[in-house]
Formats: C-alpha cells, structure tokens, sequence
C-alpha cells in the first residue's frame, strides 16, 4: 500500500508541474505575441489596395484578401493555395483588394 501511495503522489506531482510549465509557457507566448503586436503598431501603415497581389506578394494586403476569400491559411504569403482559391473565385491569378472588390460586388 505504501509503494501505491508514493507512486500516487509522485505522479500528481509530475502532472501538476506538466500543466505549470505549460501555463508558463503559454502565458511567454502571448507576451511575446504582445510585443510583436507593439513593435507593429508603429510600422504598420494603411494597405495599399491598389497594389498588384500575384504569387510571391506578402503582407498585409495579402492577409486581407485571403480572409476575403475564406482561405484556410491567413498568413500573409501569397503562395499557391492563395492562388489556386483566386482562380477559383475570379478566375485570375492576380488582383488588387480594389479589383477585387469590384469583381465582387458585380
């Protein structure tokens, strides 16, 4: 009985620091995402809605469009599941977020 009780506490123990190391961390991972959020308020400037968005672009714009298209990747990289998804609404591989919107309202 006593070896059933030390393996009980020892156990409770190692999860009980399991679930503090992952509260700490996640709690360093939203500060660190302040951070970022914080050093990018000063440089983020109003997207250009005219500017061309094509295979290779990043950036805000492209963040903008793919949550406009619903894709399943909001990251700010124009790759090919971007594209594949513009082609499949506008039937373009290209667009500007103004063209873009144009195109949706018709």
């Amino acid at each position: 009985m006593q070896n059933n009780t030390k393996i009980k506490i020892v156990s409770v123990g190692l999860i009980l620091l399991g679930l503090y190391y992952f509260y700490k961390q996640r709690n360093q991972n939203a500060e660190i995402i302040k951070e970022e959020d914080k050093s990018n308020e000063s440089t983020n400037l109003k997207p250009d809605y005219d500017k061309v968005l094509k295979k290779g672009s990043t950036g805000k714009e492209v963040e903008i469009l793919q949550t406009a298209l619903k894709t399943l990747v909001v990251d700010g990289d124009f790759g090919v599941l971007t594209e594949a998804r513009l082609k499949k609404v506008m039937g373009v591989t290209e667009t500007s977020l103004n063209k873009y919107n144009q195109f949706i309202k018709k």
